[in-house]
């Protein structure tokens, strides 16, 4: 079909489009006439070429039948083409097949004469290991064993040492002994001597105190003896005193009764007067009449019981910050035994292509000539930088307590007699004092110190540059991993190091506390009280109840101080408490004196005391207190009676 569509074109068809084709390629740049004369022309060579190529009927036929062995033979040439290269690329195929089979066989026969090569080295290691590892355990048994020999011969030697040591001890311990005995019964004898001469001069002091004893009780018996003479001779001489003024009185009697008769003229008879002369005179104050009433003041000193104060301190709460903190910073100059890129303060030494070979380089600088010494070059630098902080706190009591406590104070009283019942007066008595106290003290609870240190640790290390033809006059050499150059050693001959301190400071914190405590105490007293005078004396007794005012006040203050560097303290916080308070207390007392009357209505006493009080506690910021007002007094007083 597609043959005879082909052949169905007219050749002036053709010839007409090869034609429309020539003219559209003429541009369109030509004008409308250009254009016309150029279709024409164009027409023209059509019409002569369709009449000069017009074919014949048998010549189509044969150009289509030429046509069609020409397909053909394109057709067999193709298919014989593609089927040559189809049995090329089979072939190829097979033997890249082949090729690869021989190089996977190959590479399976290198790995198999590897993995065995490998197997009889990991054998012949195992077995030189194994050889090595018997001749290390051999050795180590010889050295065990020379150990152990070493060791059992040591431990005899020590037993040995330890034996004549302890023989030495037993003898040296029992010449001790032997001494101290010897020593000891000395020492008895003296005791023994000194003693019977203590006790002979204590029987000698004995008899002669016992005679002096006697002596001065035959003394006092001759002086009681003679006073007793001498009283009795008084007592009789005043009692012959006496009776001659009775018989003088009873003569003047007499004489005024006489008269009084001789007066009134007439006889009268008097019946004699009576007259009882006692022994003794009573002193004018037991004739005269009882006073009832007292008033009195004076002074006394009393006592308290323990005084205690509980200090917590705030320092130990404040949390100062860390002036440092320890560290470690190291250098650029590594091992010195290791083959590794070491950096310098004036130059450096590092790794080329083959420095982990043979541990040589030309990667390697020095600054200055003056590094260079007889064939070798000094390199200095940092190895570390390392940081030391320290801190240490340290806290301490400053409790305190006073386990007693006494100051005097004014003391006044009354009392009132109610009644007297064989010789003793009873009655009821009211007294009042004040006494004030004071207890303070001071101290450091809490210190606390940081201290630090920075030191730099310096390495100078030393390569030999043998060979280099370098001098102190040379120009510094400075080489690189990529260019080849003077060869030295990547490790140091030799390494010294040195330690500078580069920094230090301290910082120091401490706090004074300081507490005090002032207490006054008003008592008011109501008993009853019983009274005995004998003479001039007057011994009394009162008891009862008491009503205690106490007022209190405390006060504490802290000072947190701070240093650095070693200075002068200076204040760096302030703390400060105040308490105060009164409170009302009851109690009980109880008191005895004696008095002496030195005119009719005034009396000098002293006299004993003590009251029961309950405790007063309180508190001062975070601190507390407690005081015991109860305990003894003394004073003295002047009272008058009326």
């Amino acid at each position: 079909m597609r043959l005879q569509s082909l052949l169905s074109i007219q050749p002036t068809s053709i010839l007409f489009a090869f034609s429309l084709v020539l003219a559209l390629s003429l541009g369109t740049g030509h004008t409308a006439e250009t254009k016309a004369v150029s279709q024409k022309e164009t027409a023209k060579k059509v019409e002569e070429v369709s009449v000069k190529t017009k074919p014949t009927l048998q010549e189509r036929q044969q150009a289509a039948k030429e046509r069609e062995e020409k397909i053909a033979a394109e057709k067999k040439t193709k298919a014989e083409a593609a089927a040559k290269a189809k049995a090329d690329a089979k072939e190829k195929a097979e033997a890249e097949a082949k090729a690869k089979a021989d190089a996977k066989a190959k590479a399976d026969a290198e790995r198999k004469a590897k993995i065995e090569a490998e197997a009889k080295a990991k054998a012949e290691a195992k077995a030189k290991a194994d050889a090595k590892a018997k001749e290390v355990a051999k050795a180590k048994a010889d050295a065990k064993a020379k150990a152990d020999a070493e060791r059992k011969a040591k431990i005899e030697a020590e037993a040995k040492a330890k034996a004549e040591a302890k023989e030495k001890a037993e003898a040296k311990a029992k010449e001790a002994a032997k001494a101290k005995a010897e020593a000891k019964a000395k020492a008895d004898a003296e005791l023994k001597a000194k003693l019977e001469a203590e006790a002979k001069a204590k029987a000698e002091a004995k008899e002669k105190a016992e005679a002096k004893a006697k002596e001065v009780a035959k003394a006092k018996a001759e002086s009681k003896a003679k006073a007793d003479a001498e009283r009795k001779a008084k007592i009789e001489a005043e009692r012959k005193a006496r009776i001659a003024r009775r018989d003088t009185s009873i003569e003047t009697l007499e004489q005024r009764k006489a008269e009084l008769q001789a007066q009134l003229g007439k006889e009268t008879t008097v019946p004699p007067v009576p007259i009882e002369i006692s022994e003794t005179t009573a002193p004018v104050h037991e004739a005269a009449s009882i006073k009832k009433w007292s008033v009195g003041a004076g002074v006394v000193n009393r006592h308290i019981g323990k005084t205690s104060f509980n200090v917590n301190s705030y320092s130990s709460s404040q949390q100062s910050a860390n002036r440092a903190s320890s560290s470690t910073t190291h250098g650029k100059t590594g091992n010195h035994k290791e083959i590794c890129v070491r950096e310098y303060d004036d130059g450096y030494v590092g790794k080329d292509y083959w420095t982990d070979l043979d541990g040589g380089t030309w990667n390697w600088a020095y600054k200055s000539g003056t590094q260079i010494n007889d064939n070798t070059v000094t390199m200095p630098g940092l190895e570390k930088r390392q940081t030391h902080f320290e801190r240490k706190s340290e806290t301490a009591s400053a409790d305190w307590n006073k386990s007693s406590d006494d100051d005097f104070g004014i003391y006044v009283e009354a009392g009132r007699i109610i009644d007297t019942c064989k010789g003793i007066n009873y009655g009821i008595v009211v007294n009042a004092s004040r006494v004030g106290y004071s207890a303070w003290d001071s101290g450091s609870t809490f210190a606390e110190n940081q201290a630090w240190s920075t030191r730099n640790h310096f390495i100078k290390d030393t390569y030999d540059i043998s060979g280099t033809g370098l001098t102190s006059e040379s120009s510094p050499y400075h080489g690189t991993a990529e260019k080849s150059g003077l060869h030295i050693n990547n490790l140091p001959d030799s390494r010294t190091s040195f330690t500078q301190v580069k920094s230090s400071g301290t910082y120091s914190v401490k706090n004074q506390v300081a507490s005090s405590l002032d207490v006054d105490i008003t008592t008011l007293s109501l008993g009853l009280s019983a009274q005995k005078n004998i003479r001039w004396l007057s011994l009394a007794g009162s008891a009862g109840p008491t009503i205690n005012v106490v007022e209190r006040k405390a006060r504490y203050s802290e000072t947190l101080f701070e240093s650095l560097n070693g200075a002068e303290f200076a204040p760096l916080c302030f703390w400060s408490d105040k308490d105060s308070g009164t409170e009302g207390l009851f109690g009980g007392y109880v008191q005895g004196s004696i008095g002496l009357r030195i005119l009719s209505s005034v009396q000098l006493s002293i006299f004993g005391r003590y009251d029961w009080v309950e405790k007063v506690n309180g508190t001062v910021g975070s601190s507390s207190y407690e005081t015991d007002p109860s305990g003894g007094s003394v004073g003295g007083t002047m009272s008058i009676h009326f």
